[in-house]
């Protein structure tokens, strides 16, 4: 009996369309339209917001730290179990609560049980639903099913969960975000929030943040909820790149910042937060990632390194950063930033680093930037790269005295020390950047999208390319079963998001939608992943 091959042809029609700002990665869908007026509204207690910031910012001249403290974490359990109220809407079950306070500039959350099946969204939105972050589905679950959302700029936000049957034990809010400081207002409104950072910073895309737009890519902005302390603060971070070239996306910051495994695990971590001209518009928070898991860290060094969710998708145009462990002081420096949560900020210092001992960290274990001769750091900075003149991580902030006015006196941690100066896998850098223990010194920034090549797969063959219309892919590296095809527009943003099950070895898109150009199409299956450029020519 001859064997029979059986192909499915899977046609997805592509249309240029425009997308809400989901601020983390999200998936398809949109809230429940049933009725959401009677949801109940449970009020959350308000806080001192100028004796909080005023014990902050007598901390820092303490201790020197430039974190950034902006909101409070308050307590609470609330589940599918014990509130909120239940309605049935074509065919599934929509569970929905609701949380004010008069007094809140945004509401962000702490699910501390997160375990979603097939099929199963959640949406948190303002009551007029104007404002709407998700779905999350069951691809935002990590191993320990937790999930960290990012403040939405209201006083009141509505939680809601899609499902279909019995899922008692799968949703529960362990703590509420309650931001005092409006760090979201920052994204939204221009006239009250944006451009808080001194006067003396300099936007990453003035001239003289020419040379450094590949490496602007590598930072980040961190949203750190630390319900231990009670309180969730602003930091930056930096993806850093390894000498086996993979794709593993390791972040480095300061211990300060995150200091275990549940703050590395409630963080989120915002891509290309940058004004797109010198001086110029607020720009978009759209583009996040939501937790982490913990590496190595060090109270001793002041360095974390962390391993993120998710790899960062090809519309954040990552960068993974080259680093030098070399015990050798940069000739100029550069530091790429959020000072006080602001956009990404460049600072320069044309003269040599000196090394020196920071706070009650090891001895000689820093390098001092005596003065900036271009912009500063704020609180906000901590855990930001210290690029050297070749354009390498040499170091990580971790606190100091500058700021607009008086520029002096920063410190970082050198990579050198948090390389191996402890032997614990959990307390060096070594063990996780060089993990074929190669004995390299320096490794160069890596593009982890650049390696995309069309055609150039020994099991995927793309064609034709370029095309006018129809685009097969004919391979044999994805199984049967579900995977996940999207489609990009050059800028950056998706065009299309498709979930649908693979039977057959052929996928066809149809793209006689799109304009003439070049698009990115990625193929995912669990932990399986191939992008390819396609070229539309008419």
């Amino acid at each position: 009996m001859k064997n029979k091959r059986y192909i499915l042809f899977i046609i997805i029609p592509v249309l240029l369309i425009s997308l809400p700002c989901k601020g983390q990665i999200s998936f398809s869908g949109m809230p429940a339209g049933a009725d959401f007026r009677n949801v109940p509204f449970i009020k959350l207690p308000g806080v001192n917001r100028d004796k909080l910031i005023s014990i902050e910012e007598q901390e820092r001249l303490i201790t020197g730290k430039k974190s950034l403290r902006f909101g409070k974490i308050i307590p609470v359990s609330l589940g599918i179990d014990n509130a909120g109220v239940f309605q049935s809407f074509e065919g599934c079950q929509v569970w929905r609560i609701g949380l004010w306070s008069p007094d809140a500039r945004g509401l962000g959350l702490i699910f501390d049980r997160f375990d979603l099946d097939d099929g199963e969204k959640v949406f948190i939105y303002s009551p007029d639903k104007k404002q709407v972050l998700g779905a999350f589905t069951g691809g935002n679950m990590n191993k320990n099913k937790t999930l960290a959302i990012r403040p939405l700029p209201n006083d009141s936000i509505i939680i809601e969960f899609q499902f279909k049957e019995n899922r008692e034990n799968s949703l529960h809010i362990g703590s509420v975000v309650y931001d005092y400081r409006g760090i979201n207002r920052i994204i939204n409104s221009k006239d009250e929030w944006y451009n808080t950072s001194g006067p003396c910073n300099v936007d990453i895309n003035c001239p003289e943040g020419q040379d450094w737009q590949s490496e602007k890519n590598a930072v980040c902005r961190e949203f750190i909820y630390k319900a231990d302390h009670g309180y969730s603060e602003l930091c930056t971070g930096v993806l850093i790149s390894n000498t086996s070239e993979t794709d593993t996306p390791y972040l480095l910051t300061s211990n300060h910042c995150i200091e275990d495994t549940s703050h590395a695990e409630n963080t989120i971590f915002v891509f290309q937060y940058e004004s797109p001209e010198c001086d110029g518009p607020d720009g978009s928070v759209a583009k996040s990632i939501s937790g982490s898991e913990l590496k190595a860290t060090s109270e001793n060094l002041d360095f974390t390194l962390v391993e993120l969710n998710e790899i960062p998708p090809i519309t954040y145009n990552p960068i993974y950063a080259g680093w030098s462990n070399l015990d050798i002081p940069p000739e100029n420096s550069v530091t790429i930033h959020h000072p006080n949560g602001d956009v990404k900020k460049i600072s320069v210092d044309n003269d040599p680093a000196v090394v020196t001992s920071y706070s009650t960290f090891d001895e000689n274990a820093f390098w001092n930037i005596l003065q900036w001769d271009v912009g500063t750091t704020e609180a906000g900075s901590s855990g930001a790269p210290l690029f050297d003149q070749d354009h390498k991580v040499v170091g990580v902030l971790s606190g100091g005295d500058a700021h607009c006015g008086n520029s002096v006196n920063d410190y970082f941690l050198r990579l050198t020390d948090a390389w191996d100066d402890y032997s614990s896998s959990g307390e060096q850098l070594k063990y996780w950047l060089d993990p074929e223990n190669s004995g390299a010194t320096s490794v160069n920034h890596r593009d982890p999208y650049l390696a995309v090549e069309i055609n150039n797969y020994s099991d995927i063959v793309v064609y034709p390319n370029p095309a006018s219309g129809l685009v097969s892919f004919i391979q044999n590296k994805f199984s049967p079963g579900a995977i996940r095809v999207q489609v990009y527009h050059p800028a950056g943003y998706i065009l299309q998001d498709v979930e649908m099950e693979f039977t057959g070895s052929r996928i066809d898109l149809d793209l006689t939608g799109l304009k003439t150009g070049l698009y990115f199409i990625r193929i995912s299956q669990g932990a399986k992943n191939e992008t390819f450029k396609v070229s539309i020519v008419r």
